[in-house]
């Protein structure tokens, strides 16, 4: 059976959705009940409105992550490029994340590991000379 098919058209797309539903959900988590964090959470770090992080979490990471996994389906030229992107962005969030707020959740270190998914299944992508 050949394997590349099911990793790059069902495999991949789902793996990017799940990665933009756990921005979008993260974000929403956040903008609805930052406040309740407690402080020390944050090593000392001084924010002016925690807000904007979050819409940043659910706009740039989230929205890319979805167009990213849109491009997969749809087989866009520009599929690679997205994937690279999302996975980019995400692994910036994340480590940005990891030196304000330190290690918190197991989630933060799946979302490394899924996110270095993502970058090898995108190598499966077929090449578009445009």
């Amino acid at each position: 059976m050949n394997w590349k098919p099911f990793l790059t058209r069902r495999v991949l797309p789902l793996m990017l959705f799940l990665l933009a539903l756990s921005a979008f959900l993260g974000a929403m988590y956040g903008l609805a009940g930052y406040h309740k964090l407690p402080v020390q959470t944050f090593n000392d770090q001084e924010f002016p409105n925690y807000e904007v992080p979050f819409a940043i979490l659910f706009v740039v990471v989230g929205g890319i992550g979805l167009a990213a996994a849109i491009t997969v389906i749809r087989k866009s030229l520009w599929a690679r490029e997205m994937v690279l992107l999302s996975v980019m962005v995400t692994l910036v969030w994340i480590f940005v994340q990891l030196s304000v707020i330190g290690y918190v959740s197991w989630l933060q270190v799946a979302t490394i590991v899924v996110a270095c998914c993502i970058a090898a299944l995108r190598l499966l992508l077929p090449k578009y000379n445009v």
